[in-house]
């Protein structure tokens, strides 16, 4: 059943949708979430008709996800229970109004969400057929019509046209807030939506229409290229533009005769700085707030990472060296997905989750594959300052990536 095309059709598609619950009163229902969960008690009891090799071999890996979490619920809550601090400050934690520091709410929600993105992950690494992998494109073309037509929308009309999101955040800037924020941007004059699609954000979009535009730029998928690029540029996210850089340049240094890969690659990099030099021409002071504002603080979302940054230093100066090792427990603080890491799992976990999404990028070094680079640049966003660890697309390319049967 879970094999079937409709399936794989059905799961792909609902991968990139992240505003919209199932439930709107239950947290954490979003459609990718409870499809996955589903397909772990078919494989698990034999009704998912698979081999026995590949059985095994699923069971294995959903014991060793088990162990990890298992060993860093108990290392972290024995390290909370022993240190001295008797709350977290200066912690950007999720849910602050819930008091103490052992076993929170959070530990688990945040849990489920984990297990629901093993699922996935495990899903597209050992079940999905080789000839279903071609429907993930459908992930591309779902949420780009879906982010053009929002898009177009607010330009024509002034306000969003996101008729999908019915997911709340409860982290507010003034009360609670839409899962689907609307941000804008001025350029000459005129009112912009920057490009977030069905993922709530334009930061949160990025993690998964940067990895695909490499997956597309090496398996040469023009038009799909195209596209991505365009949605990307109009993000105006500092974070997305920094992966494009980083990917395009690592792409340069791993080719290594000049070949039209080389010139294709380069050609791409060398109109991203031109398209940068327009875009500082025609608006510097746009330009100043993507880049250099917001490194140097001068904008609001640059002074808020400093201030993150500071609290950030702050806060971790005050854990203990177990918890500094170990972690504080899985979900307790939210922050950029390396340093919410760090703090969360300790210098240990965030050591055997880099090695997870980035063993197969190393392992396909000297040869270009299309998803295990994805699992590179998803590292490198997760790096810079993207937050969500828990998007759907983000593990299925994970499980892509750790597939030994794909070549390119």
């Amino acid at each position: 059943m879970i094999q079937t095309r409709f399936f794989s059709i059905l799961f792909c598609a609902s991968l990139p949708i992240c505003t919209f619950l199932i439930v709107p009163s239950i947290e954490g229902t979003l459609m990718s979430y409870v499809v996955g969960l589903g397909t772990v008690p078919f494989i698990m009891f034999g009704w998912a008709g698979i081999k026995s090799s590949v059985w095994n071999s699923y069971i294995k890996a959903l014991a060793y996800f088990f162990v990890f979490w298992l060993f860093f619920l108990g290392a972290s809550q024995l390290g909370n229970y022993l240190g001295d601090l008797h709350s977290f400050e200066y912690l950007n934690l999720i849910k602050p109004e819930i008091h103490g520091i052992l076993f929170r709410k959070t530990l688990f929600t945040q849990s489920l969400y984990f297990l629901a993105c093993v699922s996935i992950f495990l899903y597209f690494r050992y079940i999905l057929p080789k000839d279903h992998i071609k429907y993930l494109q459908l992930c591309c073309w779902v949420f780009l019509a879906y982010g053009f037509y929002e898009w177009a929308f607010y330009l024509f009309f002034g306000y969003s046209g996101d008729f999908i999101a019915n997911r709340k955040m409860e982290e507010a800037i003034e009360g609670s807030w839409s899962g689907s924020w609307l941000q804008p941007f001025s350029f000459f004059g005129y009112s912009f939506m920057r490009f977030k699609s069905t993922f709530g954000e334009a930061s949160f979009f990025s993690l998964a229409c940067v990895p695909f535009f490499f997956v597309n730029l090496i398996l040469n998928n023009r038009l799909l290229i195209l596209l991505l690029f365009v949605a990307i540029v109009l993000t105006i996210s500092t974070s997305a533009y920094l992966g494009v850089l980083i990917g395009l340049i690592t792409l340069l240094f791993l080719q290594r005769t000049l070949d039209k890969r080389f010139f294709i690659y380069f050609s791409v990099l060398l109109f991203l700085f031109l398209l940068a030099f327009f875009f500082k021409y025609l608006d510097p002071q746009l330009f100043d707030s993507i880049f250099s504002a917001k490194f140097t603080g001068e904008v609001e979302s640059g002074a808020r990472r400093y201030q993150e940054m500071y609290y950030f230093d702050r806060a971790y100066a005050e854990l203990t060296p177990w918890q500094k090792t170990f972690g504080i427990g899985l979900g307790y603080t939210y922050n950029s997905v390396l340093k919410a890491n760090i703090v969360n799992f300790g210098f240990l976990g965030t050591v055997i989750f880099s090695f997870f999404v980035l063993f197969p990028f190393v392992k396909s070094f000297c040869r270009m594959n299309a998803w295990a680079f994805s699992a590179f640049i998803i590292f490198c966003l997760f790096a810079i300052n993207v937050a969500e660890l828990y998007q759907p697309i983000t593990w299925a390319l994970l499980g892509l990536a750790w597939r030994d049967d794909l070549d390119s």
